[in-house]
C-alpha cells in the first residue's frame, strides 16, 4: 500500500506532478519504483515537462534526467 502514498506524493489533484516529484526527479533522489511513472508523465505531458525545465533553471541548472537521455 505504500506505492499509493507515494503517488499521492508525487501527482497533485489534476494528475500532473507535483512540486515534490519535480524536484526529487531534478535531483535524482526518486527511488526506481517513483521513477517510471515520472518518466512516463513527463512523455506525455508537455506543461510538466516545461516546469521541471523551468525549476532547473531557476535552481542553478541542474541537468536534467531528459538531458541525459538525449546524450545517449
Amino acid at each position: 500500500m505504500s506505492s499509493s502514498s507515494h503517488n499521492s506524493e508525487l501527482f497533485n489533484d489534476s494528475g500532473c506532478l507535483s512540486q515534490y516529484a519535480l524536484e526529487h526527479y531534478r535531483d535524482h533522489l526518486l527511488s526506481a519504483e517513483d521513477l517510471r511513472p515520472v518518466e512516463k508523465h513527463l512523455d506525455s505531458c508537455p506543461l510538466c515537462k516545461d516546469a521541471l525545465e523551468g525549476i532547473s533553471d531557476m535552481d542553478g541548472g541542474h541537468e536534467s534526467h531528459s538531458e541525459l537521455d538525449e546524450e545517449e
